[in-house]
């Protein structure tokens, strides 16, 4: 739910969304979250994201799911990661509104490849591409439910990970995505 809205506010404003975006004419609501198609146009995104340059990909690997081992493919990499998932309904009418917290964890090699100031150079330009991104989006493209997609306050972060025997830098944001669908014939 977003801070201070009723569950109502959030369908209203979702309704509205949907009319709107659909060319002035209302139509039927989905009837089913699609999460599948939101991380799939995730990783969609991510493997078409250039580097400022407008040349380099940001990353050689996109992963929908945790990686086990980094060794094995190309880096950089992004992993999606769904984490929290919570889901509301309008009193009997039907109406459902989702929240889903979706992890993009940018990882680079701070071992074998690259010095301390490579690795560092690497995630902050890979992290400056990555931000405007999820910035630009209201709703994501290709995606029917979702009706809001922005970056979860205070989510971004820069981190290390030791994975015997290899070191990696890694930038983490979480991207908030509401979904908005009707449940037919509305609740029993």
């Amino acid at each position: 739910m977003e801070p201070g809205r009723s569950v109502w506010e959030v369908s209203r404003r979702a309704q509205r969304h949907f009319y709107h975006s659909r060319g002035k004419k209302w139509m039927a609501g989905p009837t089913a979250p699609n999460t599948t198609a939101v991380v799939q146009q995730l990783q969609t995104e991510l493997q078409a994201l250039k580097l400022a340059d407008g040349i380099t990909n940001a990353y050689n690997t996109v992963v929908i799911g945790a990686q086990k081992d980094y060794t094995e493919i190309p880096l950089p990499c992004a992993t999606i990661i769904v984490h929290q998932d919570d889901s509301a309904r309008h009193a009997h009418g039907g109406t459902i509104v989702e929240h889903t917290d979706i992890e993009i964890r940018s990882v680079v090699d701070y071992t074998t490849t690259n010095t301390a100031s490579q690795a560092e150079l690497q995630i902050l330009s890979i992290r400056d591409a990555l931000m405007p991104l999820l910035n630009k989006y209201a709703v994501l493209p290709n995606t029917l439910t979702v009706y809001n997609a922005k970056i979860k306050p205070n989510s971004a972060s820069f981190l290390w990970m030791f994975l015997k025997p290899d070191w990696y830098r890694i930038h983490t944001v979480a991207l908030q995505v509401a979904q908005y669908y009707v449940i037919l014939g509305g609740i029993q």
